[in-house]
């Protein structure tokens, strides 16, 4: 058990308890939204996080490399890597293991094939990207 674990469940119990509802009912009144991730394996932390840089000084890009049928970005999220959310309903975390060399990609999405299908053509857009680099 850690701190990721426990801290969802307490706050869904916590809401529970402020709403007076039971979880079931919290869970109902909740949009849909399917997430999937997958990672990219022995990248370093380094070069994950320069390309996070590059995505974050060019929006354009980001665009490109996370989501390209989006057409703008919404908000960007720096707390824990790069979490985007596009105008698309959809969004794209993207964030380098704290200890392994690997980059993991979220995605979250109203239908679940549409969040597989996220989560794997960025990671393949980045893999392309960097053997290009290289």
């Amino acid at each position: 058990p850690t701190r990721d674990a426990i801290l969802p469940m307490l706050a869904l119990l916590g809401l529970s308890e402020e709403t007076k509802r039971p979880i079931s009912q919290l869970v109902e009144s909740l949009p849909k939204r399917y997430t999937a991730s997958d990672r990219i394996q022995d990248i370093s932390t380094d070069t994950s996080q320069q390309l996070i840089a590059s995505l974050i000084d060019n929006p354009e890009a980001m665009i490109d490399m996370l989501l390209p049928n989006a057409t703008h970005v919404l908000t960007i999220d720096q707390t824990d890597g790069l979490r985007v959310e596009f105008d698309t309903g959809d969004i794209v975390h993207l964030r380098p293991s704290g200890n392994a060399p690997e980059l993991r990609c979220y995605a979250e999405s109203n239908d679940q094939s549409q969040a597989v299908d996220i989560s794997t053509g960025c990671l393949n857009r980045i893999k392309n990207f960097l053997e290009e680099e290289l």
